[in-house]
């Protein structure tokens, strides 16, 4: 248990309080979005084939939703001050409009703009006699994204599909750390003010599919690994490490108009740098399962339901503070996409 005075908690919450937003900023909810959304964001999919380009002339709109919620827990250990123990709930809502077009039967480019990008992040630090909460949120546009991708080898053809795929996304929106409200015994001691969704940081992500049919349906492997630029937050500067992602699915059509694709994927991070700390690698593992409805010619409807566990994320501070946390939860994503 904690053995510092309740005035040094006190003021030990106000400075852990910057640390944990600067170092844990939206990553659980960000996790789960990255789940739900990596093969729609380098291999769009043409109506129920996911390693598919548009074809020549043709275009593609969809519009998304993605709901995330996940439970977090860990602790926050004070060199020579105990430990601070925290438990909460991170929640994210997006709404996204993403348009390709078919530049060559086999080459696609596209743009993806997160219209709404809202994370709300709900904790509460315990200390014997005093509970501490603090309510953290983020809100507005999202950073929007380039996307390229081709198709090197096709089924029809080659009896394989095989795609390679680019994503770039600037600093584009507005982006501000914002202040969470916090309360001391249920009395508000410092005012919340949103942040903005903008990351602050660029990042850029590859990424190859191959889709081998097996049995009644198509068996594919995806792999992407993304770098993320430094962000510079009130002269503090911070970087996450770059993250590798294996994803292993089965494409199953009962219909020639729905597909279902359950899917499992695994994330592993190299370590980067927060604030005036150092977070270590950490992994994210997570299974799921896609629909596809094609409604018609012209439009198809899609769900993606997952859930995610992501593994201690432990840092380091120069204070010689430490703090660990984790979580696990649930997220969709649903889009209608038409084509013309």
């Amino acid at each position: 248990a904690p053995t510092q005075s309740a005035d040094r908690y006190r003021r030990d919450v106000n400075y852990i309080n910057r640390e944990i937003i600067m170092t844990y900023r939206n990553i659980f909810v960000a996790s789960i979005a990255l789940f739900l959304t990596l093969i729609n964001s380098v291999f769009a999919a043409n109506k129920t084939h996911v390693a598919d380009t548009q074809g020549a002339g043709n275009s593609r709109v969809s519009i998304a939703y993605i709901f995330a919620s996940v439970d977090l827990s860990g602790q926050y250990d004070v060199l020579g001050g105990g430990t601070i123990f925290i438990s909460g709930k991170e929640t994210g809502n997006t709404l996204a409009l993403e348009y390709m077009l078919g530049v060559t039967d086999r080459f696609d480019i596209g743009i993806s703009m997160p219209l709404s990008d809202a994370v709300t992040a709900d904790a509460e630090y315990k200390n014997g006699t005093d509970t501490f909460k603090q309510q953290y949120k983020t809100e507005g546009v999202g950073d929007i994204s380039f996307i390229a991708q081709a198709l090197l080898l096709e089924k029809q053809e080659s009896k394989i599909s095989w795609g390679v795929g680019l994503k770039f996304r600037p600093a584009t929106a507005a982006s501000d750390e914002g202040d969470s409200e916090l309360t001391t015994n249920g009395v508000v001691t410092q005012v919340g003010k949103p942040g903005k969704a903008g990351n602050g940081y660029s990042s850029t992500r590859i990424g190859t599919l191959i889709s081998i049919p097996a049995g009644g349906g198509d068996f594919y492997i995806e792999a992407t690994h993304s770098v993320y630029g430094e962000k510079t937050t009130a002269g503090v500067k911070s970087k996450n490490g770059s993250d590798t992602t294996l994803s292993f699915g089965i494409e199953v059509m009962p219909s020639d108009k729905t597909t279902i694709a359950p899917y499992a994927r695994y994330m592993n991070t190299s370590s980067g740098y927060s604030g005036t700390g150092t977070k270590l690698a950490y992994s994210i593992f997570g299974a799921g399962l896609s629909i596809t409805q094609d409604v018609s010619k012209h439009l198809s409807v899609k769900f993606d339901g997952a859930y995610v566990k992501v593994g201690d994320i432990v840092t380091n501070y120069s204070s010689g503070d430490k703090s660990t946390m984790s979580g696990g939860g649930l997220g969709f994503n649903i889009s209608a996409m038409t084509f013309f």
